[in-house]
């Protein structure tokens, strides 16, 4: 038994086969696929490195911001305690005691008391 083969399909000029306008079709296609493929990679990598330096931009100004804010702050104190250095507000140390330590030493009355003490021990 033998098969035959098809004969091939012209063009509408009768140049070539039909098959292979088709073939070259598909590869031009194939070529422009990757190549969009490629430059999407490309784009995306871009993307994600502008992404990342903008998220740690914004996290730096949002930490020199709030840093910025608790030093310039006019209620804020900053302790340091055994080395260590706490920020707190000024109320937070004299809400409980208005004759406190805390509350003589933000008011600018401590050296008052301590020469008060000092002419009662004498």
């Amino acid at each position: 038994m033998t098969t035959t083969k098809p004969p091939p399909l012209s063009g509408p000029s009768g140049e070539g086969s039909l098959g292979e306008s088709i073939t070259s079709s598909f590869s031009t296609m194939i070529n422009c696929l990757e190549t969009l493929t490629q430059t999407v990679k490309q784009q995306s990598a871009h993307f994600k490195q502008l992404t990342d330096s903008l998220h740690g931009t914004l996290k730096e100004q949002s930490t020199e911001t709030h840093s910025q804010k608790a030093s310039n702050s006019p209620q804020t104190v900053h302790l340091n305690v055994g080395g260590t250095v706490f920020v707190t507000n000024k109320e937070t140390l004299t809400r409980q005691d208005k004759d406190s330590f805390f509350s003589a030493m933000i008011n600018g009355d401590l050296e008052t008391r301590f020469q008060q003490r000092q002419r009662v021990l004498h």
